[in-house]
């Protein structure tokens, strides 16, 4: 499911929630849910680009959380990460002087094939600019079972308000994994059973 404000929820989410809320412990992006992109795909292999369009502004990421958890009988990796950074083309000369409308698409990837596992969903357009970077809120939060290999990628867009300018296609690869047992270490995919086999 996708989390936002309740004059937003009523009227977006009709259709868009039966076609994102794939599991029971789905998606927890916060923000308003648009049509997503048809820029899905690639394979997916710290984090690296993989697709691009136009002259894109700066961005960043920071690692995913992966953790593996039970609840009774259920096992799942749970990955939660921060929206990523991103700022405004530096166009002109100096700061504070180029502004963008950004946003991003969030899924699940299974690590080995690059195939879509879970369609997390858009946020909204949000404004930066060369200075600040887009004030998206929330986390990304999504769990899936524990027997997978999983990765987090993104399609980050920028719009000049009348036309997209750019896009860039992103995938994690730092994951800061933590078993049901408490160990801890950092690995390019959210997969269990690393530290403790436990199957």
């Amino acid at each position: 499911m996708i989390t936002m404000s309740a004059a937003t929820r009523s009227s977006r989410n009709a259709t868009a929630s039966a076609r994102l809320k794939r599991s029971s412990t789905g998606l927890l992006l916060t923000g308003a849910l648009v049509t997503p992109l048809a820029l899905i795909g690639a394979p997916a292999a710290n984090a690296y680009e993989y697709a691009t369009s136009g002259t894109p502004g700066p961005y960043t990421t920071s690692a995913v959380q992966c953790v593996s958890k039970r609840w009774g009988n259920t096992h799942n990796l749970v990955m939660t990460a921060q929206p990523p950074q991103v700022w405004a083309r530096n166009s002109l000369e100096g700061y504070g002087n180029d502004a963008s409308l950004v946003r991003y698409t969030a899924w699940v990837a299974d690590q080995n094939t690059g195939a879509m596992v879970e369609l997390l969903g858009t946020s909204d357009w949000t404004y930066a600019t060369d200075q600040n970077p887009a004030a998206f809120p929330g986390q990304i939060i999504t769990g899936q079972p524990n027997r997978g290999n999983y990765s987090l990628e993104y399609i980050i867009e920028w719009h000049s308000g009348t036309e997209k300018t750019a896009h860039v296609g992103w995938h994690h690869t730092t994951y800061k994994y933590t078993s049901v047992y408490g160990l801890t270490d950092t690995y390019n995919s959210c997969i269990d059973g690393k530290l403790t086999p436990y199957y």
